[in-house]
């Protein structure tokens, strides 16, 4: 049940009462979210993808395109290259779902407010800035680095060694956000990558490959700002400038063009281009891993109804096995 209030009078808070309020909002929170939707979505796009003559195939001739006959064409080519950019862009706003409620953590008593005011720019720099040291994790986890004498040193092995999978996941999830936000902001704007990028239906020859899965998607983004504004936006790798389109009405005045943003520049996306799909779900086990550990680290870390506090650590990304500790608050 959905509840509604009239508001009461106002009444002056102070911070206990802010601090209660925001916990129990924050809980319950916690509680409505479902940690597996990108997960699920990058495994249904794989499916897709491993299925797509017969999954597109009651839909293909409404969706292919115009010189396409059968639409087997299209299904190879835009529909398999529409596939990768929505996979990239499932995972970079998985990595952000991620290390928004991270940042949001670091501010309990305004935490609602926080997570759903964020400004993407605002979380893209809590990554550029951040360090990952084994007491930076301890903080962003909610869980205690520094144990008693009463814990065995066998535990602690135990300790450190789930810390550093969790440090790993944590790398392997900034690393993939750095190197692929730059495509994902271009598939989010829609109207910057080419599904198409030959502009042309692609050949009979590379269909039959395509069924076969003998034939790798070729992925590419538009940009139009020049050089050094491109190097600036990290959109250039300063190893190969395509101009995808030149005539003769278009030649003489590229170096114009160019200067006036105006120049269409292609910017071939050679790693995802020989990337294996599994790279995308990997990556959906490895976010999906983290977000529970914080879920359920953090819901008993600001819950101050009990001192005993419990924590998890995970011991594998997809095998869903965690170690599981205690600790007590004065």
């Amino acid at each position: 049940m959905i509840n509604t209030i009239l508001y009461e009078e106002n009444h002056t808070m102070n911070n206990q009462q802010r601090h209660k309020a925001s916990v129990q909002q924050t809980i319950y929170y916690l509680n409505t979210y479902y940690s597996d939707w990108r997960l699920t979505k990058l495994l249904s796009l794989e499916k897709m993808l491993n299925e797509r003559y017969t999954f597109f195939n009651d839909i293909k001739h409404n969706v292919k395109q115009h010189d396409d006959e059968n639409g087997d064409a299209t299904i190879a080519q835009e529909i398999k290259n529409g596939i990768y950019f929505d996979a990239i862009a499932t995972c970079i706003q998985y990595v952000e779902d991620l290390f928004a409620l991270l940042n949001a953590s670091q501010k309990p008593d305004y935490f609602i407010k926080e997570i759903l005011t964020y400004n993407p720019s605002d979380i893209s720099k809590f990554i550029d800035k951040l360090i990952i040291t084994k007491e930076r994790l301890g903080e962003l986890f909610h869980y205690p680095t520094e144990f008693g004498n009463n814990t065995t040193k066998e535990t602690i092995t135990e300790i450190n060694k789930s810390t550093k999978i969790l440090e790993q996941l944590i790398l392997d999830s900034l690393d993939f956000y750095k190197k692929h936000k730059f495509k994902y902001n271009k598939y989010k704007h829609g109207l910057s990558v080419a599904l198409r990028p030959l502009g042309k239906k692609i050949i009979a020859e590379n269909v039959e490959k395509d069924k076969n899965n003998n034939h790798k998607p070729y992925l590419l983004a538009f940009d139009s700002y020049n050089l050094e504004k491109a190097k600036k936006r990290g959109g250039f790798s300063g190893k190969l400038v395509m101009i995808p389109f030149l005539t003769d009405e278009i030649r003489p005045f590229a170096q114009d063009l160019e200067k006036e943003d105006n120049l269409l520049r292609s910017v071939p996306i050679e790693e995802i281009n020989d990337m294996d799909f599994f790279q995308f779900t990997e990556l959906g086990y490895k976010v999906s891993t983290c977000l529970k550990i914080f879920i359920h680290n953090y819901t008993y870390h600001i819950d101050y109804r009990t001192k005993q506090k419990k924590f998890q650590l995970p011991q594998g990304h997809k095998t869903r096995e965690v170690l599981q500790g205690e600790y007590t608050i004065d």
